[in-house]
């Protein structure tokens, strides 16, 4: 699985488990691991957020 798809795969996971708190939960997610210092995890996350949005919107798969 290539990156791109592992995200893919991590936004329809998140958006099956958060449903409707989805942003919620992935701005919390970002909050902490930028707290943490971890720049490449808020990287990989704020992927994720424009994934789900795009699920959302029914644009992308």
């Amino acid at each position: 699985m290539t990156p791109d798809q592992e995200r893919w795969a991590e936004a329809h996971a998140v958006l099956d488990l958060h449903g409707d708190s989805v942003f919620t939960f992935i701005a919390a997610r970002i909050i902490e691991l930028a707290r943490d210092g971890d720049h490449d995890g808020v990287d990989q996350w704020r992927v994720i957020a424009d994934r789900v949005s795009r699920l959302r919107r029914g644009t992308m798969q």
